[in-house]
C-alpha cells in the first residue's frame, strides 16, 4: 500500500527555505554588530572633524565668493553714481544685468535711505531699515522661514578687494 504524502516534498523545501534565509538573517546581524563594534569612538570623532573642516572650508569659499562679487559690484562707477537717482536708476539696472552670477544670487544695491536702487536675480526679502555701513555677512530669514545667505557691502568702499 502507497502512503500518501502531498505535502511531504513541499514543506521540507518549505523549512530548507525558511533555514536558510534565518541562518542569512543571523548573519546578517552578526556582521553588522561585529562591524559596529570595530569603529572606535576616536574613529567616529576623526570622521565627525573631518566632516566639520569640509563643511567650513565650503562655507568659507562661498562667503569669499559672495564677498568678492558684492566688493566688485559696490565699487563699479555706475553704480555708485546711481545712489544719487531718485528712482529706480537704469544704468545701474543695466550694469548688474550684465554681471555673471552663481544660480539662485541675487544683487540688490540699497540706498542710504533703505529704498532699492538697482536689483538682479530672484527676489529675496531683506531686513527692514536701512543697510549696514560696513561689511556684514549673516543669514537672514523670510516669511515663509527660508534662509539665505547674505553681505552687504557699502558701495564705492575699498574692502582690501
Amino acid at each position: 500500500m502507497a502512503r500518501w504524502r502531498p505535502f511531504s516534498r513541499r514543506v521540507a523545501v518549505f523549512g530548507g527555505v525558511a533555514s536558510a534565509l534565518a541562518v542569512l538573517l543571523g548573519a546578517t546581524l552578526g556582521i553588522g554588530a561585529w562591524r559596529s563594534a570595530a569603529v572606535t569612538p576616536a574613529d567616529l570623532a576623526a570622521a565627525e572633524a573631518s566632516a566639520v573642516r569640509s563643511a567650513q572650508a565650503e562655507v568659507t569659499a562661498v562667503l569669499r565668493d559672495m564677498r568678492q562679487l558684492a566688493e566688485s559690484i559696490a565699487s563699479r562707477p555706475r553704480v555708485v553714481t546711481s545712489l544719487a537717482a531718485d528712482s529706480v536708476d537704469a544704468g545701474a539696472l543695466d550694469a548688474l544685468a550684465g554681471v555673471r552670477r552663481p544660480e539662485r544670487t541675487s544683487i540688490e544695491v540699497i540706498g542710504l535711505d533703505g529704498r532699492s536702487i538697482a536689483w538682479a536675480g530672484p527676489a529675496y526679502p531683506r531686513p527692514p531699515g536701512t543697510p549696514p555701513d560696513s561689511l556684514v555677512t549673516r543669514a537672514v530669514r523670510d516669511d515663509a522661514s527660508r534662509s539665505a545667505l547674505a553681505v552687504w557691502v557699502p558701495v564705492g568702499d575699498t574692502l582690501g578687494g
